[in-house]
């Protein structure tokens, strides 16, 4: 069953990574931002946040604190919303990346965050330049405001690599890639896997296939799906013929 469940894994993730039309699905169904997830550093002249924002959204939001930097004697605040699917679409996705996700999580992992540290030290510079343009700075005062946003975008990188430690709790990543940490080396190197967190996801995954055949979102006559559908069935099937087992011995000894 857990070779089954692993093919439909690659497969489907494969599939869904490489068509633009089942983008959405791919970020549904592989990969969770953190909802309950907020991180947040207090230093002397910032404060820099990040938390989940909404579906598959996080934020980011820097506040300057010192007084050198003051918007209309207000701190100055720069921040960024990041859609992580957005990052994942394969328009902005390189086959060779494509290829090493399926095989490796780590890979997965640290590619998102460095998308993220990237857009988030763009948009900053560019939003805060901006509004520094109001302040007329001075090239000293830009050069003290260029350093604090280094700084800035380094806790923002320290906090974002915790993603890359499958060992830290899951409630203190941001990011994290379904159905289980390390799923399929564990599998293919015959080591334990929280089996129920894989059932979990397979069987979500199962139904998500019947409602995109139910909505004609996917072609059931396409070969790479029905090798998914193959190997779901397979595993179905499996699971099904277990509890049937089970049920009837149980009824047996109730007689």
């Amino acid at each position: 069953m857990k070779e089954d469940i692993l093919k439909v894994y690659k497969l489907g993730r494969q599939f869904t990574l490489k068509n633009k039309k089942y983008n959405r699905f791919f970020s549904e169904d592989f990969y969770v931002v953190n909802k309950c997830y907020t991180w947040k550093q207090l230093a002397d002249n910032y404060e820099v946040v990040i938390r989940y924002s909404r579906d598959t959204e996080i934020s980011v939001h820097a506040k300057y604190l010192d007084e050198v930097l003051y918007l209309d004697r207000r701190p100055l605040i720069v921040s960024v919303k990041i859609d992580v699917s957005d990052l994942l679409s394969s328009k902005n996705l390189p086959d060779s990346e494509i290829s090493k996700f399926v095989e490796d999580e780590a890979v997965f992992i640290e590619y998102v965050a460095e998308r993220i540290i990237q857009r988030v030290s763009s948009s900053f510079i560019s939003q805060a330049t901006n509004k520094s343009n109001h302040l007329k700075l001075t090239h000293k005062e830009l050069e003290y405001f260029n350093a604090i946003t280094v700084a800035i975008n380094m806790e923002i990188e320290k906090a974002l690599a915790l993603m890359k430690d499958s060992n830290i709790n899951k409630e203190d990543i941001l990011f994290t890639q379904f159905p289980c940490a390390n799923f399929i080396y564990k599998v293919e190197h015959d080591e334990l896997v929280p089996e129920v967190d894989t059932y979990k996801w397979f069987l979500q995954f199962v139904y998500f296939i019947r409602n995109a055949l139910f909505h004609e979102i996917i072609d059931p006559l396409d070969p790479f799906w029905q090798d998914i559908f193959k190997h779901a069935y397979l595993a179905l099937k499996e699971i099904l013929d277990g509890n049937i087992s089970c049920f009837l011995q149980n009824t047996s000894v109730k007689n």
